[in-house]
């Protein structure tokens, strides 16, 4: 505010003064309204934000130069975003690291929480009804705001807390409530709004899918039991974790509500960096009176790049792992570990076989039987089991970069998308490739990572590449039921032809498989008897390009129609995605969450539809289930369902 704007006001508040000791009536009144008007111009200057050019409180700007916009206002109902002793947050950065900023700006890291404007919306601001269990939910735009209809959030916590039954009360507690904040932009976005305690925050109970272009029940979103109760998603004690910077829930014990705070809102420098009030300070003496040469390192701020293999992958660890705290501390002062620290020091790392995990089935179910890690954003859980990593210098350096990378959807570095990653340390192959992987040397099975980093990890309703580097194991299949990269790929092939190419090939020990190993594909029995991720993925599976080039797009479709029908969500969701890779069935009409009848009879026109596109003089290896004449075996699929594998599953995303 220019200075001339509060010497007027003070000049008007000194005149109105005078006019009502000398006069009364109408003249006092206007002379009291201008006392007023004076006071609250003189109120807003003095609580008026330095606008000077202190790198600690320049406006955040997308582009890295200067005259950025400023950020959106923070309503009441949020968080706020606190610098203190140790945290500047990134705009700090801006001034000396334009180029870097710029790149971080740009990334999937810096979008994952923000506040809510129309340019940060995913979902489109049509009017929208979303029925939940036959209520319907309602979300609609007011101008540069979004608002819900939903249950109101506090009362169903209570209702929850209590164990009590409410579902027939729920129409009468509708209640209308802003969209604050959103997680995530790059696959779907999550909405949160204010439970009306504090500034403790809520999930809407349905997400946007960018990808899918479609509104989903959050229970949809994840692979969790059909018959679970909704429950509540408290954004202060859980999302703040990790998608933040310096994120303190601050609970209020006496007011049974959280009042939490934030250094930033997202994933940003000094989560990577670590705090940067000492650097900026030191860097500000250093213009000034240098007492360091320049080619020393500043010990002020850390470089994951200096660090060890290990230290700089707990960067990455202290949100790509499954954890525990050490302590209860993080609900009241946030998190203790500061970049380039040793993580164990606070941090509880699940491993499989500790007696921590061992005592919760819940997290068991987000490892294979055999101790990996199968649940996606846990990369360097999975990382930790790689003799890439515990016997030579692995990091998640090696392929990825959060400035120089390729494309914003992997942060891959330069030539990290292709065998070059492994070549960097394997240089002994890159000219005896082809005796190798026994494929091709520009195939799909040519490609590193597609036998050592297959697509075991599920999340973000998707199958995502494991971080555990690993051979191929048909024995290790047979034994802990983890899929295995030659069967994820070559669909349409059996456990038994698994083990006897990698005996082939590689020497490995000779493995006797069962009957119905020998006579099925492996990738039919799992997306039949498996678990809920086991079908999610091999549902996947059937949609990704390299496994239809190696196993035809003439005979999945049946058993894509058969998961549309499946008990989970995120089953039929992936199974509908993947049914649509395939020539005739681009533009099925299919809802993942419609009613159980619509879903049926969805099901039954693809099928219908595909009997009557196949050719009557095709003929059907006996391992896909499909009889000489073209027809299911359908005796022998049900046969297979007696042996599902039912047991609820929630993964733990």
């Amino acid at each position: 505010m220019p200075l001339w704007i509060p010497l007027l006001a003070l000049a008007c508040l000194s005149a109105a003064l005078l006019a009502v000791i000398r006069d009364r009536g109408i003249r006092r009144l206007l002379a009291a309204i201008g006392i007023m008007l004076g006071l609250a111009t003189v109120a807003a200057w003095l609580v008026q934000p330095d606008d000077g050019p202190d790198p600690m409180t320049a406006t955040d700007d997308p582009s890295g130069s200067a005259g950025a916009p400023p950020e959106p206002t923070l309503p009441v109902a949020l968080p706020p975003q606190v610098t203190d002793d140790e945290f500047v947050s990134s705009r700090a950065c801006l001034e000396c690291h334009a180029e870097q900023h710029a790149s971080w700006h740009q990334s999937y890291h810096r979008r994952m929480t923000q506040i809510v404007t129309p340019e940060t919306m995913a979902a489109p601001s049509d009017e929208v009804i979303l029925p939940t269990g036959g209520l319907p939910y309602r979300f609609w735009r007011e101008g540069d705001e979004f608002w819900v209809e939903m249950v109101d959030p506090h009362w169903e916590f209570m209702m929850q807390q209590r164990g009590a039954v409410y579902e027939g009360e729920r129409a009468q507690h509708i209640v209308r409530r802003r969209i604050v904040m959103s997680t995530g932009s790059h696959h779907y976005q999550a909405y949160w709004v204010n439970n009306g305690r504090g500034n403790e925050l809520v999930r809407f109970p349905w997400i946007y899918h960018i990808g899918a272009e479609r509104w989903l029940t959050s229970d949809a979103a994840f692979v969790a039991p059909p018959d679970q109760p909704s429950q509540l998603a408290l954004w202060n004690d859980n999302c703040i974790q990790c998608h933040t910077v310096h994120g303190q829930p601050g609970p209020d014990y006496d007011q049974k509500a959280y009042v939490s705070q934030v250094a930033e809102l997202g994933i940003a420098c000094e989560a990577c960096h670590g705090p940067g009030r000492e650097h900026v300070a030191f860097q500000r003496d250093q213009a000034a009176a240098p007492t360091v040469a320049r080619s020393e390192p500043d010990t002020t701020i850390v470089n994951p790049a200096r660090l060890s293999h290990e230290r700089s992958s707990q960067v990455c660890g202290q949100c790509h792992s499954f954890f525990a705290f050490e302590s209860e501390e993080f609900l009241e002062d946030g998190f203790t570990y500061r970049a380039g620290d040793d993580l164990f020091a606070t941090r509880k790392v699940h491993e499989f076989f500790g007696e921590y995990v061992q005592s919760r089935p819940d997290l068991q179910v987000g490892h294979w039987q055999d101790g990996t890690s199968r649940l996606g954003g846990r990369e360097f859980t999975a990382m930790r089991d790689s003799k890439c990593y515990t016997d030579g210098q692995l990091s998640c350096l090696s392929c990825h970069s959060l400035h120089d990378y390729q494309q914003t959807n992997d942060q891959l570095a330069a030539q990290m998308d292709g065998n070059e990653a492994c070549l960097q340390c394997h240089e002994s192959l890159r000219e005896s490739l082809v005796e190798h992987t026994h494929h091709a040397a520009d195939s799909e099975g040519s490609k590193c990572y597609n036998c050592h980093m297959p697509h075991t990890s599920f999340a973000l309703l998707k199958s995502i590449r494991s971080h555990r580097v690993d051979s191929p194991s048909a024995t290790m299949t047979s034994e802990y039921d983890r899929p295995n990269a030659c069967n994820l790929c070559h669909l349409d092939r059996t456990l038994e032809w698994t083990a006897d190419k990698l005996t082939e090939w590689y020497g490995q020990p000779p493995l006797q498989v069962g009957p119905v190993a020998k006579e099925t594909s492996a990738t039919l029995l799992y997306a039949i008897t498996g678990d809920a991720v086991h079908r999610a993925m091999m549902a996947w599976h059937m949609g990704w390009q390299p496994a239809q080039e190696a196993s035809g797009t003439n005979w999945q479709v049946p058993f894509l129609a058969m998961l549309l029908k499946d008990p989970y969500a995120a089953v039929r969701f992936v199974a509908h995605q993947s049914l649509r890779t395939y020539p005739g069935f681009e533009d099925v009409a299919y809802d993942c969450i419609g009613a159980k009848s619509d879903r049926a009879a969805a099901s039954k026109q693809v099928l219908d539809a595909w009997y009557a596109s196949q050719d009557p003089a095709a003929t059907w290896p006996a391992e896909l289930l499909i009889s000489p004449d073209g027809k299911l075996r359908q005796q022998r699929i049900e046969e297979f369902l007696r042996y599902r594998d039912n047991r609820p599953i929630n993964l733990p995303e």
